[in-house]
């Protein structure tokens, strides 16, 4: 499964959610690495948890964004 092979399952993305929500109650300082190319998120689970969360990807641009979201 998962977004890699177009895996949008409901409960996989409630499930991630409350995960991220968690997180959150303890830090606001939080950036999701997606291993899966930007220009694929459409349509995938990714789409929708990169309404939860900054999400970028998983490479030395996508690193330096996120590092620079959580200083």
């Amino acid at each position: 499964g998962g977004a890699a092979r177009g895996d949008r399952r409901s409960e996989r993305f409630s499930a991630t959610a409350e995960v991220l929500w968690h997180i959150r109650q303890h830090t606001k300082l939080i950036a999701w690495l997606n291993p899966v190319p930007s220009e694929r998120w459409q349509g995938s689970t990714a789409q929708f948890i990169a309404h939860l969360v900054p999400m970028y990807p998983l490479d030395p641009h996508g690193l330096n964004q996120a590092i620079a979201q959580i200083r």
